[in-house]
């Protein structure tokens, strides 16, 4: 009898919102960014959660949160978004395998991405042990997986288990990626 004994998964919903004018905005205002787990492009300072472009998203978010810690059945009470922070990766950037550590969940929302702009990759942390045990297998069973990959939509809300090793592939196009990346702590 098969009985799995670790499993871990992601939360992918969508939801519309138009943050064009924010972003333009922001990015106008702030043209000079951090340099955190981005290789080149641009990451900005932690954001305003109250800021009424973003008041909609961060309430959705957090009920994603609870729907999600619901179906994995854990007891907390109170989730809720730490910090928030806009991407955009130019041509060759990407984003350095990393995880978030003292928070639950770890999620991004697409807010303008298209095809060849770099998937998301979620990795196992023992790929390499894994790799080796498994060398003759189907690629396509979650029992062998090391890596996931996830190709971004736009509106594309994401989350996933905070410690899981995450990294986003180079933007192969001329177009830029942009991006919300946040945190969900308990409250």
């Amino acid at each position: 009898m098969l009985k799995d004994i670790f499993k871990d998964s992601v939360w992918d919903t969508s939801y519309k919102t138009d943050l064009y004018s924010f972003v333009q905005s922001y990015l106008q205002n702030n043209p000079t960014g951090r340099q955190v787990s981005n290789s080149g492009g641009y990451q900005s300072e932690d954001l305003n959660l109250t800021d009424p472009s973003l008041s909609t998203l961060v309430t959705y978010i957090t009920k994603q949160a609870y729907a999600y810690g619901n179906a994995l059945g854990y007891n907390t009470k109170n989730y809720m978004v730490s910090n928030m922070w806009l991407n955009v990766n130019n041509y060759k950037d990407y984003n350095e395998a990393h995880l978030h550590s003292g928070c639950v969940f770890a999620g991004v929302y697409y807010i303008d991405v298209k095809d060849n702009q770099g998937d998301l990759i979620l990795t196992r942390h023992d790929v390499s042990l894994r790799e080796l045990a498994f060398t003759n297998h189907s690629y396509n069973n979650p029992y062998t997986w090391g890596k996931v990959h996830i190709t971004p939509r736009n509106h594309q809300c994401i989350l996933f288990p905070a410690f899981v090793l995450h990294s986003v592939q180079p933007n192969t196009t001329n177009q830029p990626r942009v991006s919300l990346s946040f945190n969900i702590v308990e409250g």
